[in-house]
């Protein structure tokens, strides 16, 4: 077994990676995109990749994904969630002090968007960036 343990991944603090993306998006005058995710849900990667290819919100926001797999990610979602409903991926938009600014959650519904390929998850997605910008 010890000669497995080189390969072992270390395991990703999710409290620290927020911390440091909160801390990076006040020093540049930026909000923070928080967007929970797991590597076996489809529609986040489809997410991940609409993000990478349009990349022009760099101006207005620091991008931390919080990945199932890290340790705290759950608890630090539940917390930001603050009980909406609604499977991954999920997102929201925070200030610099970790204020939630928006959510992917519809206003009228409270439906979680997730990847936005519906006319209304693509609103509401284009307002959540308009309104925090």
């Amino acid at each position: 077994m010890d000669r497995l343990d080189q390969y072992k991944t270390i395991p990703i603090d999710a409290r620290l990676l927020l911390d440091e993306a909160l801390g990076r998006a006040a020093r540049e005058g930026k909000r923070v995109f928080v967007q929970e995710t797991a590597t076996w849900c489809g529609p986040c990667h489809q997410l991940s990749r609409l993000l990478l290819a349009n990349r022009q919100w760099e101006k207005d926001y620091v991008w931390v994904k919080m990945d199932h797999r890290w340790t705290g990610a759950r608890e630090i979602m539940q917390e930001i969630r603050d009980g909406a409903e609604g499977g991954i991926p999920w997102f929201a938009i925070l200030d610099s002090d970790g204020e939630k600014l928006a959510t992917s959650n519809l206003p009228d519904s409270g439906q979680n968007i997730g990847f936005p390929s519906e006319v209304s998850g693509q609103k509401h997605f284009a307002e959540m960036l308009q309104s925090t910008s």
